[in-house]
């Protein structure tokens, strides 16, 4: 999968390309393996805002996409929290071929999040289990955070803008790809 003049996501049993960022996953039997619209927006946002020196939460992380983008991006740590406990075990695979060594990969929901404060928050999941999630991801974050959601459709979008609002949550930018959306959001105070 070609995300960008600069990033690839290819399987181990794909031949080798010469880009600045290459991405190895072997998907096995869980979801992620770059070929969706909302991964493609998501490592978009993430290779022309590089989380140099951050700390990451990857929520619903999958197969660990963009955890290992965000350490080949020098993010100075990454959480990657996932339910699927076979993602997790394949994330922390893909972790190991990508030569990963800041990601902690953890099997959990909101509950399992480490308490700590975020730099940036990714979260690639339906807009159901975002807004489900919400406390836990506020709990985890101040008003520099950066909150980047996806994983929902273009007519979710005005819905989760007024949800966040309540948190004192602003729009920064939004996309599409596809009827598939990306939504930033920073707190109004830090605008």
């Amino acid at each position: 999968v070609i995300v960008s003049s600069t990033c690839v996501i290819r399987a181990s049993f794909h031949k080798e390309f010469d880009y600045d960022y290459e991405i190895i996953i072997d998907p096995e039997m869980s979801f992620g393996t770059g070929h969706h619209e909302t991964t493609r927006l998501m490592s978009s946002y993430l290779l022309e805002n590089p989380p140099r020196n951050k700390k990451v939460l990857d929520f619903g992380s999958g197969t660990g996409v963009l955890s290992i983008l965000s350490e080949k991006l020098k993010a100075s740590s990454i959480n990657s929290v996932e339910i699927d406990q076979l993602a997790v075990s394949n994330a922390i695979n893909n972790g190991r071929i990508n030569n990963c060594n800041k990601i902690k990969f953890i099997h959990g929901s909101g509950d399992s999040i480490p308490n700590m404060a975020y730099d940036l928050i990714l979260a690639n999941i339906n807009k159901n289990t975002i807004m489900s999630q919400w406390d836990y991801l506020l709990r985890v974050s101040n008003e520099k955070t950066s909150i980047v959601l996806s994983g929902f459709y273009k007519q979710d979008l005005l819905d989760l803008i007024q949800f966040s609002s309540t948190s004192g949550l602003i729009p920064l930018y939004s996309n599409l790809e596809n009827n598939w959306a990306i939504l930033i959001l920073k707190y109004a105070k830090n605008d």
